[in-house]
């Protein structure tokens, strides 16, 4: 656990030329996916909006953190 009510997983990355993408398997949820592209607009002005997705089943909330892979898992509210 990390924290009341959240826990990690390690999304797996891979990369196209400059489009990015990140995928983790959530259980009921299925597959939750974050696409990104490397250049410096969307580091900059985009990543920081894109980076939680709601699972669809269970309303969790899945926080990517582009720079480590690392999501974190939190309680719908």
């Amino acid at each position: 656990m990390n924290g009341v009510g959240q826990t990690t997983m390690v999304a797996d990355f891979s990369q196209s030329r400059n489009d990015m993408y990140w995928k983790v398997y959530a259980g009921a949820d299925g597959v939750v996916r974050w696409i990104g592209y490397d250049d410096a607009n969307w580091w900059q002005n985009v990543a920081k909006s894109t980076a939680q997705k709601v699972g669809k089943v269970t309303g969790r909330i899945f926080t990517l953190d582009y720079d480590t892979n690392i999501v974190t898992v939190g309680e719908p509210a």
